[in-house]
C-alpha cells in the first residue's frame, strides 16, 4: 500500500467515526468536502455519490443508497456521471435506470463511463456497440467513454502512478481489436475531454440567463437608489416613513 493510500485509509477510517450514520447502516448524509489547490488545476466540483444496492441483502442500505442518488438528481440540474460496473447493456444496471426515471434530460447531461471491457471475450463487440450509441439506452454522441485501468493482471500495477496507468490503458484500446478504431471515446483522456466539454455548453447556456438576472438585479436596485435619493429625511420624527409628496400634502 502506497502512503497516498495509507493516508487515504487512515482518513476515511476517522471519518467514520465522526460524521453521524443513518440508524442500521454504515452511511452518513453528512457531506465530505475536499479541496485541491494548484496552479495546473482547473476549477470543477465532482459530487462523488454511493453506489445505488438494489440486490444487497440490507433493505436498508438499498433504500438509503438509492434515496440519497435520487435527491441529488432531482435537485441539480448538474451534469450526471454514472459509471457502469461491467461493460454490457446498460439498460439493466440499476444506476442508469434510477437517472432515466428521474432525469427528464438525462441524454444531455449524462456521461456513462463504461468499466473492465477485458472482462468480454476478443470477439465480444457489446462495449463497442454500447459506446457508439448502438444500444437499447443512449445518450448524445462521443458520451460513453470506455475505461480500463488497473485489472489486477499485473503484478506491478501497486506501483503504478496515474500517469503510468493512462499510458498502459492507452497501450490495451490501441491494440484491441474491438476499440482500436474508436479511440474517440477510449481512456481516462477522453472522459477529462468529454467532461470538459459538457461543462463548457453548460457554461454558454447558463452564462447568458446569469447575465439577464444580473442586469435586472441591478435595474431593480438603480430604482431603489432612485426612491432613497427622491426620499425627504423629516426633520421630526413626526414626518418620519412619510415620502417627499406625502410631506407637501
Amino acid at each position: 500500500m502506497t502512503p497516498r493510500m495509507m493516508w487515504w485509509k487512515i482518513f476515511s477510517t476517522r471519518l467514520q467515526g465522526i460524521f453521524p450514520r443513518k440508524r442500521g447502516t454504515p452511511i452518513s448524509k453528512t457531506p465530505v468536502n475536499v479541496t485541491l489547490t494548484g496552479p495546473e488545476l482547473t476549477t470543477l466540483t465532482l459530487v462523488d455519490l454511493p453506489g445505488a444496492h438494489f440486490a444487497n441483502d440490507d433493505p436498508r442500505m438499498n433504500h438509503m443508497t438509492q434515496s440519497l442518488v435520487l435527491e441529488y438528481i432531482e435537485k441539480n440540474t448538474n451534469s450526471i456521471i454514472v459509471i457502469v460496473s461491467e461493460v454490457g447493456d446498460p439498460t439493466g444496471d440499476s444506476a442508469i435506470n434510477l437517472v432515466m426515471q428521474k432525469a427528464a434530460d438525462f441524454r444531455s447531461r449524462t456521461i456513462c463511463a463504461l468499466t473492465k471491457p477485458d472482462k468480454l471475450r476478443d470477439s465480444d463487440d457489446m462495449g463497442k456497440r454500447v459506446a457508439m450509441n448502438e444500444s437499447s439506452f443512449t445518450l448524445e454522441d462521443n458520451r460513453f467513454i470506455l475505461l480500463r485501468g488497473k485489472d489486477g493482471t499485473d503484478p506491478n500495477e501497486k506501483d503504478w502512478d496515474a500517469e503510468m496507468t493512462r499510458i498502459k490503458e492507452k497501450k490495451w484500446f490501441g491494440r484491441h481489436k474491438q476499440y482500436k478504431d474508436i479511440q474517440h471515446v477510449c481512456g481516462i483522456d477522453r472522459l477529462m475531454d468529454t467532461m470538459i466539454s459538457l461543462l463548457a455548453e453548460k457554461m454558454i447556456t447558463e452564462i447568458p440567463i446569469l447575465v439577464r438576472q444580473m442586469k435586472q438585479r441591478k435595474t431593480e436596485v438603480d430604482e431603489m437608489l432612485k426612491e432613497l435619493e427622491d426620499s425627504e429625511v423629516p426633520e421630526s420624527s413626526e414626518g418620519k416613513g412619510r415620502s417627499r409628496y406625502e410631506a407637501e400634502e
